[in-house]
């Protein structure tokens, strides 16, 4: 992989878990794919944002909505990951 600048696209996250992989480092790999439904909800549920108790959206120092990060990895690991998680189609819920 060309490092030749700081950005990194998602494909380039993805070969980074690869490399990780052949070269046996289990932990940055594992810490690494954990990284990718993160990115992946944020671009699927931009509208799941955090929100106080009277329904405003919490924003940030630039006055944009905050994400709601960990409802954006669940509602993407259950839209788009879980039933790989399933033993049999008939399971209604993952094992993880």
């Amino acid at each position: 992989m060309i490092q030749d600048n700081a950005s990194f696209t998602f494909l380039h996250r993805i070969e980074e878990v690869e490399l990780n992989i052949e070269d046996g480092r289990w932990q940055s790999a594992l810490a690494l794919a954990l990284t990718l439904p993160d990115i992946c909800g944020g671009i699927a549920f931009p509208e799941i944002v955090k929100r106080y108790r009277d329904g405003r959206a919490v924003l940030d120092r630039n006055q944009r909505p905050t994400r709601d990060v960990g409802n954006q990895y669940i509602r993407w690991f259950d839209t788009y990951a879980a039933p790989f998680f399933k033993v049999s189609a008939q399971d209604i819920s993952p094992y993880i």
